[in-house]
C-alpha cells in the first residue's frame, strides 16, 4: 500500500531501469516538494478509503460464515478439539467486529483529519459517500 500511495503520489512510472539516470530516491521528490502534495494525498486517502470499504465488509462475513463453521465442525470433534475450535470461531467473530467498526469509523475520521490538516479535497471514500 506504501509503494501505491508513493507512486500516486509522484504520478510519474516507475523505473524500469533502463534509463540509467535519476536517483534510487527520485520517487520521494514529490513527498517534501511541489504545489499539489496535499491534495495529492487528499486523493490518495480518498482512494484508499474507498477500497477499504468496498474490501471489508465481504471479508466480514466471510470471517463470520467461516467462524460459525468452524465452530458447528468443532462440536463433532473431541473435547481438545472442541475447545479449539471454540475459541477459532471467536476469534473469527471478534476479527469481523472489527472490520464493521473500522468501516463505520474510517470514513469520518479520515475526512476529520484532512480537514484538521488543511486538504482541501472533495472526500467521498472512493464514491462510497455521496
Amino acid at each position: 500500500m506504501f509503494i501505491t500511495l508513493v507512486f500516486a503520489l509522484n504520478q510519474i512510472q516507475p523505473d524500469t531501469g533502463d534509463s540509467g539516470s535519476g536517483s534510487q530516491l527520485e520517487p520521494f521528490r514529490p513527498l517534501t516538494s511541489g504545489t499539489n502534495t496535499a491534495n495529492n494525498i487528499g486523493n490518495v486517502l480518498d482512494q484508499i478509503c474507498g477500497d477499504v470499504y468496498n474490501l471489508l465488509p465481504p471479508v466480514a462475513m466471510l470471517l463470520v460464515i467461516a467462524g460459525a463453521v468452524t465452530y458447528a465442525a468443532g462440536q463433532f470433534a473431541g473435547a481438545e478439539m472442541r475447545a479449539r475450535a471454540t475459541g477459532w470461531a471467536t476469534a473469527m467473530l471478534v476479527g469481523a467486529l472489527f472490520a464493521f467498526l473500522i468501516v463505520l469509523l474510517l470514513g469520518g475520521f479520515l475526512k476529520t483529519l484532512m480537514t484538521t490538516a488543511g486538504i482541501s479535497t472533495t472526500f467521498t471514500c472512493g464514491g462510497a459517500f455521496p
